[in-house]
């Protein structure tokens, strides 16, 4: 690409990074999780171009397809185009770096919050008596996860509200498209986590297909307050 005559940077670029990342996962299922996952974990807010407008980001799984966000009142806007698609091992697609957010040679700011929850009361720091090990527990649900919710939504609400009283279970609820993206939930501890599923009524029932454990190292939390 030629550079353009007046010295600015292109908003869409192509890049490559390859940063090194470990995960405890098979190729397929962090590959799939990455893609179908991408407006979950995202953070939109700063980085997109309706920040708390979007709500949701489509990732096309094909070559040619395209990455977008899809605001509120439908607006899309593109962050790149998909050039190479290889799964599970492999894409590339160009970055609209306008789109994104995101400026030629910035950097990503140290402290995000991601989407839906808010923005915390007070400043995100470091807190060395409340940071650790947490177990965050994810959902797949079943396919037909509608026709048994009401049955069993009292027992699996007074499941999880005994969890919360006994400080083991600290956030809890479904993402925006449950069928599609399943359900999560923080607890302090993995022995916990695991308690919780095993005796859930929704995965006894059938209404969850599938779950998953993983150890989350929480980093930033509000300050405590002086009361």
């Amino acid at each position: 690409m030629a550079p353009p005559s007046d010295g600015q940077i292109p908003a869409t670029v192509t890049a490559l990074r390859r940063p090194p990342v470990l995960v405890r996962s098979d190729q397929r299922h962090t590959f799939d999780t990455f893609v179908d996952t991408i407006g979950i974990w995202w953070p939109v807010t700063p980085f997109s171009a309706g920040k708390d407008q979007v709500r949701d980001v489509t990732f096309e799984r094909r070559q040619g397809g395209r990455v977008f966000e899809t605001w509120q009142d439908g607006t899309e806007a593109d962050w790149g185009e998909v050039l190479v698609w290889e799964p599970p091992a492999r894409f590339v697609i160009t970055w609209n770096l306008a789109a994104a957010g995101l400026r030629p040679g910035g950097r990503l700011p140290r402290r995000l919050v991601l989407r839906r929850l808010g923005s915390h009361p007070q400043p995100l720091r470091r807190h060395a008596r409340r940071t650790g090990m947490k177990a965050v527990a994810l959902y797949e649900m079943a396919p037909d996860m509608m026709a048994g919710v009401s049955d069993h939504l009292s027992a699996h609400v007074e499941r999880w509200q005994g969890f919360a009283q006994r400080g083991e279970l600290l956030m809890i609820g479904p993402f925006a498209n449950a069928q599609e993206d399943g359900a999560m939930a923080i607890f302090a501890t993995r022995e916990a986590a695991e308690e919780f599923v095993r005796g859930d009524p929704f995965v006894l029932n059938g209404i969850v297909q599938n779950w998953y454990i993983r150890d989350w190292q929480e980093a930033l939390v509000p300050e405590p307050t002086a009361d």
